[in-house]
Parts: C-alpha cells; sequence; structure tokens
C-alpha cells in the first residue's frame, strides 16, 4: 500500500500534467517529493529512526562520523527537487512570435545544458542512494563490517 502511494503521486501529475492549474502541478509535485523523499529516508536506508545512538539515523552504521548520513539526507532532499524543477517545468517558445536564428539556437542551447546538468545531479543522487541502500542491506542481513572500536573486532577477523 505505502509503494502504491509512492508510484500514484507520480503517475497522478504525469497523467494530469497538461490540464492541471500551475497551483495543483506544484502541489502534485511537492507531495510526490516529500514522499519519495520519506521512502528513500525510512523504506530504502531504514534511517529515520528516533531510539537509534544518533538521531533519526540507526543503530548499525558502516561510516563513523554520522554527519555523512545527515549530509547524504540533505543532499538527496536538494537533489529530489532539482530533478521535480527538472519534470515539472516545461519552457516552451511561443509558436506566434518568430525568433531570430542566433536567439533560437542560444535558447535551445542553454536548455539543453541545464537538462545536462540537472540529469548529471540525478545521477549523483542515484549513486549516493545505491551506497545507503547497499549498506542497509548488509546491515539487516547483519554482514556489516565492525568497526575498529567494537570489543568483538578482536575476536573477528576479516
Amino acid at each position: 500500500m505505502p509503494s502504491g502511494l509512492k508510484f500514484g503521486t507520480r503517475l497522478g501529475w504525469y497523467l494530469l500534467f497538461a490540464n492541471m492549474p500551475l497551483a495543483c502541478r506544484l502541489l502534485a509535485v511537492c507531495v510526490n517529493t516529500l514522499y519519495s523523499f520519506y521512502w528513500d529516508i525510512v523504506y530504502d536506508w531504514d534511517l529515520g529512526r528516533r531510539d537509534a545512538a544518533h538521531p533519526f539515523l540507526r543503530n548499525s552504521l558502516l561510516f563513523e562520523k554520522p554527519m555523512y548520513y545527515y549530509a547524504a539526507m540533505a543532499i538527496n532532499l536538494m537533489l529530489r527537487c532539482t530533478w521535480s524543477i527538472k519534470l515539472s517545468t516545461h519552457i516552451n517558445l511561443n509558436p506566434d512570435v518568430k525568433y531570430d536564428a542566433l536567439l533560437l539556437g542560444y535558447f535551445v542551447l542553454i536548455r539543453a545544458l541545464s537538462l545536462l546538468l540537472l540529469e548529471g545531479l540525478e545521477v549523483i543522487r542515484r549513486t549516493i542512494w545505491i551506497f545507503l541502500r547497499v549498506e542497509h542491506q548488509l546491515a539487516r542481513d547483519n554482514i556489516l563490517p565492525l568497526r575498529k572500536h567494537s570489543p568483538l573486532n578482536e575476536s573477528v577477523t576479516f
């Protein structure tokens, strides 16, 4: 059910995008972005636990510095927002206006470079996502390496 809601919020604004007023489109994009961010943190990364040693993380962490996880969460939210902007903003030229060829070429170049930048940022977000997803899987399966300050580490060799 929660997974259906995640994909339903995205599908809803894809299907109705052209017919929706701007305020409704922005609301749909915000709901989808925030719900997808929540899904990443809670379900995919198993973070966001209030009872953990570090607030909003989990007890078994691969990296010793919790700041890495907080930074990953902030980066994930920011890059999810940029991706939503890319999907929700459609800059169209007015077909009734005759544009100078140089201006038109400049517009196409800027749009292409902007899309390239946003797609590159999405690759970075997904790379961070996969590292934390794999770490969550390792922690869940109890094969996350022990830290050097763990008392059990002296008896276990890797």
